[in-house]
């Protein structure tokens, strides 16, 4: 059943193969623009449309009034002469009811929502042309406020307030991602090295004592790695269409078993460290103390997290367990050899492109990728990414989040490189995991600058298309350089032989390192 638990993990844990900001939170609290009423000194929040740079010399003294027709969609009966019209949203275009209101001499027009939240109206560039005055969306709530300041003949001040583009929330996520990254490369890389190891020196003693060697992760092979693109993308389909109520529960069930199984493992060397040697003797048999104590903590911080999700500082605990949960994962799989890293990630590439750019270019609609991200329609907050909160709110910034599978895949990656590095006995200098990891860096950065300039459309970034060129690239060239490729092809991280010598001559392969020697000693057969 864990197994099962593990695997269905794998696959919604890809999901999330993206890299945008401003995806998540109150798109009211983002909005930036400030209304003021002057006769209570209260302010609320707007979302301005392009051209936005009309907000930023403070419209003061408007009075409020009413549009009619409500909608705005034809021409105003009522003078409404430098007036902020509130209009209502709905039964024509965004720019038809700006230029019916513009065309009254209004001097704003504030759009009232059909519902609580906020939103975007995106408008062409001849529509902004055309529009010489602000145009801000409010919510529902904020109308009604508004609607019966406005019978009370009450006036406004409008303006958007300065603020800075960057925020540091950015270099937080940067730093968690690598953080998170390094942490699993070498966690995963030093257990399937030594479980490798120890799995042949028991060979070599007894085939009888091999089992109790035998490794818990799972290889991935070639037809696998295609297999796992397929299912990811029904299951990203699947969520598009059929995210409801009852599906959202099963996901969140499912987060929260592999959450808790994921920080108690996380926890239990340390909990180990604290309780050596100590056991429990329940009716049931006996018990490690540690692993009580791992699990009673691990189902603590997921039961918290579960309640109080929704609050500002749970974010800190959705990370803490997502980082769980990718380590796991990759303590859990392996590449056998560099062969399948080159099916699996450059197929990710594909994958991650397709679904942000080509889909919805090809559909004339949203990105199904961006839309599960965001929980659909009714915008469930899905955990299955890693999420840094903007320090400061404006329009310009936002919460950044990062999908699993932006770690996941090239920390797959990661790990083989660790493994390799550690087999091989390659030091600093001739390693393939530290370069991995800087590409990884780089290549985040990368996707950072690219959603800064807005490279291919702000509907956000394909990260593997940054993150995949950056590690596997970066990899095949030096080990082209190095002329190890076909070491790695042939053998892989544990090269093996028919005749079961798995262990390459570390004392000769450190010699030639020594000497100046790149080449590595496969092992003798």
């Amino acid at each position: 059943m864990l197994h099962m638990i593990k695997l269905l993990l794998a696959c919604l844990l890809t999901l999330s193969l993206y890299l945008t900001p401003c995806l998540a939170g109150d798109v009211c609290e983002l909005g930036g623009a400030v209304i003021q009423l002057s006769s209570s000194n209260h302010t609320y929040k707007a979302v301005p449309s392009d051209p936005e740079v009309l907000l930023h010399d403070s419209l003061q003294q408007m009075q409020l009034s009413l549009a009619s027709p409500q909608d705005a969609c034809q021409p105003l009966t009522d003078p409404v002469t430098g007036a902020a019209v509130l209009v209502q949203r709905g039964s024509c275009p965004f720019a038809t009811k700006a230029q019916n209101v513009q065309r009254a001499n209004a001097a704003a027009v504030l759009v009232i929502n059909s519902d609580d939240d906020c939103m975007y109206m995106d408008l062409n560039n001849t529509e902004v042309e055309a529009i010489t005055m602000p145009v801000v969306s409010v919510s529902k709530q904020t109308g009604v406020e508004l609607e019966e300041a406005a019978q009370k003949h009450a006036t406004i001040a409008l303006w958007m307030p300065y603020y800075s583009s960057f925020d540091f929330n950015v270099i937080l996520l940067w730093v968690m991602a690598i953080g998170t990254f390094v942490l699993a490369g070498v966690w995963a890389g030093n257990d399937s090295f030594g479980t490798e190891h120890s799995y042949l020196q028991a060979q070599d003693d007894s085939e009888g004592n091999a089992s109790k060697w035998q490794m818990e992760s799972q290889t991935i092979t070639q037809g696998g790695a295609v297999a796992f693109l397929v299912i990811a993308s029904g299951s990203l389909l699947l969520l598009y269409f059929f995210l409801d109520t009852a599906f959202y529960v099963v996901l969140m069930g499912l987060f929260s078993l592999g959450a808790v199984q994921a920080l108690a493992a996380a926890l239990a060397p340390l909990c180990s460290w604290l309780l050596p040697h100590q056991t429990l003797h329940p009716p049931i048999g006996q018990i490690p103390a540690h692993a009580v104590l791992s699990l009673g903590i691990s189902l603590g911080v997921v039961a918290v997290w579960l309640v109080f999700r929704s609050y500002a500082w749970a974010w800190v605990l959705q990370d803490l367990l997502g980082i769980s949960l990718i380590v796991m994962v990759l303590r859990q799989f392996r590449l056998p050899d560099i062969k399948v890293a080159c099916v699996l990630l450059p197929l990710s590439f594909f994958y991650d492109i397709f679904w942000v750019f080509i889909q919805p270019y090809l559909t004339h609609g949203d990105s199904v990728m961006v839309k599960v991200a965001t929980g659909g329609d009714q915008h469930w907050q899905l955990p299955m990414l890693l999420i840094v909160p903007a320090f400061h709110l404006s329009p310009a910034t936002g919460p950044v989040i990062l999908g699993f599978g932006d770690i996941l895949l090239p920390g797959l990656l990661g790990v083989y490189s660790r493994t390799f590095d550690l087999y091989h006995n390659l030091d600093i200098w001739q390693s393939y995991f530290w370069p991995t990891v800087v590409g990884y860096a780089v290549g985040l950065m990368l996707t950072y600058l690219a959603l800064w300039f807005e490279i291919g459309g702000s509907q956000g970034q394909p990260a593997l298309l940054y993150l995949i060129p950056c590690t596997l690239g970066l990899t095949l060239l030096l080990a082209m350089s190095r002329k190890h490729l076909t070491l790695m092809c042939s053998h892989g991280a544990f090269a093996t032989c028919e005749s079961g010598d798995s262990v390459p001559d570390l004392e000769a392969n450190a010699e030639l390192q020594d000497s100046g020697d790149t080449r590595l000693l496969a092992p003798s057969c």
